[in-house]
């Protein structure tokens, strides 16, 4: 029972047991935060949908923000702004899957900073075919907040004044600034504090200017990949997805003084990037409080084998609880009626939560049109006499649709033209109002700003969302009902509208080239949208520009498989001989290695190394990379008396062509190196290994990540050449640097401990290799899991 004082008094929740999960929530964050490591990073709230388990998270983050200091930096969720007397109790829909802040209109103010994180995945939304995952979807919620969760663990670390002052005036100026130039910002911040100072502040500035790389310019393409090879060991760097980033990324964050927090709606529908991200949030470091709270419908696992697997490894390492939230007794649905209806009567009061024994389903009802009147009429009752109440809808699915039945008709028409534009992957968006207002305009005759407003007013109602200028619709089941309402006919004409609309939008962002500017998300997303409208089978250019757009995305994320099938199908629509079509084949030829397919990667590159001399010439810099990923090709497979000659030949000519401090430059001797190593030849290794690790510290500096790798690969070549006075030291170096830099469970980390582990054992000394073998295999499996490859 609450009582007074206790974290679920006051909260705004009906019935003691709702009450009893908030306190749980409380007490066992408090213990966290305090550095206990026995108990569970995993909450999940399971119950049946509209029981409250949204709810109970939405009151968990207004005691959390109640609590922060001032000024304070997270704002009040919608509900707060309801109890205050503000909104309405009676319609749930704009509350629905609200479980933090939006970031569309997102206010930072000045001198506010977190005092915990808040992340959110809203599994049952996002649905693309492959093409879409809920954590690359996330990453606008990352980059507004991780910049300051930053600079609030530099405040509890203890970092001078003089450092965060210089933060600050650099936080002050990217609130003003352009995508590109808050990136650079971020990076200069970054370097201010200096990385020795807040560990993972180095793991931050890499991604960020990756992010610079990967999303490239309106003027250039970043389509040919300069593969820098590292070896040494288990320590070779793979590629790693979003996901693992976006865990590195927020684990780096982490700090007693910012705890962070991850909240999963719809755990039952994760995909694999969710299981990933939070498989990696599951380390339990005293010093990096984290807590991951997720809602899910009970049985969840026999529908999804992701989620079943999921489940299953976090209980194999006790780190998950399941925490039932009971539905509520009658007398709290009685209380949650009388919010709306507060003079009902006893009788007509239970006789009513007993045909809507749902929170959300007696929500639903109270806001219809002929409830909400009938309760006007007799001055805030509802009397069994003035409605029929086996006349109302009862289950979900129809109190949806009379929802929509009763809303304006300009309102019900777009949201219908909005669900009729999109492909049946992506059932609930995203859209763009003004692409949808065109689409109507054209094949329902319907004038685009008319659509377009009652879109904007499906925002107010609760429907759907907008952040960037895309809206997406609340939840599934929305969209379900929305689907059922669209004539085929006028479907198969919006569709149609629609690509033509995405189209002419994609001819007009190309020009005259042929690749899309990916540092623009709403460019990206129609290139999403129009690939999914298509099916993946071009007509035209601009589809073929489209899938390209979609592909390089896919290839950031490192799925190499999915982009090559796309590149595949979008090459051939392009002019054979144009610099961008050379660029692409070089990136599928890239993408057919990278998912271990040789015998294509090999011809397919031979062919576009000969085609770029031949039109762009023996010295351009693509024609030098093609070069280098030829022979880093020949490499993988084997044939190192091909590889050697062209990595000696492409070395000199980037010396020559780009510079000796030009970063493919560097990336080409390091590859050289490699390809000695693996052909034996130690004592042409190492001075070239020697060499790019002098000139990375100078050049990028001593925490950059490719300096770190260029140390890992040193200290295996001295152990491959027995010098083990020379490898042991510099492996304990690189660990020490690593664990620092990216945290104690990146894989990189467990890779350099693996190794030095190794190097131990070569030395004979069994006493410190066994421990560190030992723990590394735990902590490899904890983080990794069992099965992963460097586990294994």
């Amino acid at each position: 029972m609450a009582t007074e004082g206790w974290p679920g008094a006051g909260s705004g929740l009906v019935g003691d047991a709702h009450r009893e999960v908030l306190g749980r929530l409380v007490e066992r964050f408090e213990r966290i935060r305090a550095g206990d490591t026995t108990v569970a990073r995993t909450i999940v709230l399971s119950g049946a949908s509209g029981v409250g388990k949204s709810r109970i998270v939405r009151e968990f983050y207004r005691h959390l923000q109640e609590a922060q200091p001032a000024p304070g930096y997270w704002p009040l969720l919608p509900e707060d702004d309801a109890r205050q007397g503000h909104g309405s109790e009676v319609d749930p829909f704009p509350l629905r899957k609200v479980l933090g802040p939006e970031t569309n209109g997102f206010v930072w103010s000045a001198g506010a900073f977190p005092s915990f994180t808040w992340w959110t995945f809203e599994c049952g939304r996002t649905q693309g075919g492959g093409l879409r995952d809920t954590v690359a979807e996330s990453r606008p919620v990352l980059e507004l907040h991780l910049l300051p969760a930053m600079r609030s663990k530099a405040a509890g670390l203890g970092v001078g004044k003089k450092a965060l002052g210089h933060m600050d005036a650099l936080i002050a100026r990217l609130r003003e600034a352009g995508t590109e130039d808050a990136v650079e910002g971020v990076n200069q911040a970054i370097t201010a504090l200096g990385g020795a100072a807040v560990p993972g502040l180095g793991l931050l500035l890499d991604w960020t200017s990756r992010g610079i790389r990967a999303a490239g310019k309106a003027s250039e393409v970043r389509a040919l990949e300069w593969s820098d090879v590292s070896f040494g060991g288990m320590a070779e760097q793979s590629r790693r997805s979003v996901a693992e980033e976006f865990a590195d990324l927020v684990l780096a964050t982490a700090h007693p003084a910012v705890p962070a927090l991850v909240i999963v709606e719809d755990a039952h529908q994760i995909d694999a990037s969710v299981r990933t991200f939070l498989e990696r949030m599951s380390t339990r470091a005293a010093d990096r409080p984290t807590m991951v709270i997720t809602t899910a419908c009970p049985g969840g696992e026999r529908n999804n084998s992701t989620y079943r697997e999921w489940r299953t490894w976090e209980t194999q390492y006790k780190n998950m609880e399941v925490c039932e939230v009971p539905d509520l007794a009658a007398e709290s649905l009685v209380t949650l009626l009388r919010r709306s209806a507060p003079k009902t009567l006893d009788g007509d009061a239970h006789a009513v939560v007993a045909r809507y024994p749902n929170p959300l389903a007696l929500k639903l009802v109270l806001g219809l049109d002929s409830v909400k009147r009938a309760i006007r009429r007799n001055n805030g009752a509802l009397p069994l006499d003035a409605v029929d109440l086996s006349g109302l809808p009862k289950t979900f699915k129809e109190l949806y649709d009379k929802r929509i039945a009763e809303l304006p008709p300009r309102v019900r028409e777009a949201v219908i033209a909005a669900k009729g534009t999109l492909p049946t992957s992506a059932p609930t968006g995203p859209y763009a109002p003004g692409v949808v207002g065109a689409a109507a305009e054209h094949a329902l005759e319907v004038p685009g700003k008319e659509t377009a407003a009652g879109l904007a007013d499906a925002v107010d109602d609760g429907l759907s969302s907008a952040v960037g200028g895309w809206h997406q619709f609340r939840e599934a089941l929305l969209a379900e009902v929305l689907a059922e309402r669209v004539d085929p006919t006028d479907r198969a004409e919006l569709q149609e509208a629609t690509r033509r609309e995405l189209r002419r939008h994609i001819a007009a962002a190309r020009g005259d080239r042929y690749f899309l500017n990916r540092s623009s998300a709403f460019d990206v997303q129609v290139a999403l949208w129009l690939t999914q409208l298509v099916d993946e089978t071009p007509e035209t250019v601009d589809d073929a520009v489209a899938l390209i757009t979609v592909a390089a995305t896919l290839h950031d994320t490192y799925q190499y498989k999915s982009a090559a099938t796309l590149l595949q199908k979008a090459i051939p629509q392009l002019p054979t001989d144009h610099p961008d079509t050379l660029a692409w084949r070089n990136n599928l030829a890239y993408a057919y290695r990278a998912a271990g397919d040789l015998s294509r990667a090999i011809p397919l590159f031979e062919a576009t190394l000969t085609d770029s001399i031949r039109v762009l010439g023996p010295d351009h810099p693509s024609t030098l990379a093609s070069r280098n990923n030829l022979a880093a090709t020949y490499r993988a497979a084997g044939d190192l008396g091909r590889a050697i000659p062209l990595f000696e030949a492409t070395l000199a000519d980037s010396i020559r062509v780009l510079g000796p401090d030009h970063a493919n430059t560097l990336a080409s001797r390091n590859n050289l190196a490699s390809a000695y190593q693996a052909a034996g030849d130690i004592g042409r290794a190492i001075p070239l290994l020697e060499a790019v690790l002098a000139d990375r510290v100078r050049v990028i500096g001593a925490d950059h990540h490719d300096t770190l790798t260029s140390r890992n690969n040193l200290a295996g070549a001295y152990r491959a050449a027995g010098d083990l006075g020379r490898a042991i030291p510099l492996f304990e170096a690189t660990l020490t640097d690593r664990t620092r830099v990216l945290g104690p469970d990146h894989p990189d980390t467990l890779a350099s401990r693996n190794n030095l582990a190794g190097a131990y054992r070569a030395a004979g000394d069994l006493s410190r290799a066994i421990p560190l073998f030992e723990a590394t295999l735990t902590d490899s499996i904890r983080v990794l899991g069992p099965d992963h490859p460097n586990t294994l």
